[in-house]
């Protein structure tokens, strides 16, 4: 299910900045060139009231793997959406920031109990150099591929995997250690992340 926001709205998320939240680029974006916004929603909701309509009194809520299940349905919607608006030439950008800040996106969409905001999407016309712009050199095959069963990368293998992936982008001063512990501190220690886990929570509580 998708909500419909208009351009130019103020999303009550928005008002929890960090100097790594994408909230004042995103919106930026929206108010300049993005036609439209699509809000991914996970609607455990919809058949537990069908059930309740069709008189069954004794429905279970839904549990966790409803919630599973549903938000890996939507996420498979949201990526169709882009499929089929870059077949138009129309580019789109998935928006981490939806899982913040729980009251205030369920204030904003009205949202009900057992249906969770599973992702965003901002669609809007591309430059041309964004289209020229090459694909960045991914992990190799074998640090991102498990055959029959999962195995770690030691850590000898991790390093190696992201030397090889900078070098493959021109990155032949990289320093695994500096990098990797400022990744951490900008996106997984940082007051966003969470600020998500926080949000997280609050709706994951109502499916336990």
């Amino acid at each position: 299910m998708a909500e419909r926001i208009r351009v130019g709205d103020r999303l009550p998320f928005f008002l929890y900045d960090t100097p790594y939240s994408a909230g004042n680029r995103f919106r930026d974006l929206l108010d300049a060139q993005a036609p439209l916004v699509l809000v991914f929603l996970a609607d455990c909701r919809r058949w537990l009231n069908a059930y309740h309509a069709a008189g069954i009194t004794d429905a279970r809520k839904p549990g966790a793997g409803d919630l599973m299940l549903a938000v890996a349905d939507t996420c498979i919607a949201a990526q169709n959406a882009v499929v089929a608006a870059e077949s138009l030439g129309i580019g789109s950008c998935y928006i981490g920031d939806v899982l913040e800040n729980a009251e205030a996106m369920r204030d904003a969409l009205h949202l009900p109990q057992y249906v969770v905001p599973a992702c965003m999407l901002v669609f809007g016309r591309p430059t041309e150099q964004q289209q020229r712009r090459p694909k960045p050199a991914r992990f190799a095959e074998q640090a991102v591929v498990c055959e029959n069963v999962y195995t770690d990368r030691t850590p000898d293998e991790l390093r190696a995997d992201f030397a090889a992936k900078a070098a493959a982008n021109g990155q032949l001063d990289y320093d695994f250690d500096k990098a990797v512990q400022a990744f951490c501190k900008r996106k997984y220690a940082s007051d966003f992340s969470r600020e998500m886990t926080r949000s997280a929570e609050i709706y994951w509580k109502e499916f336990l």
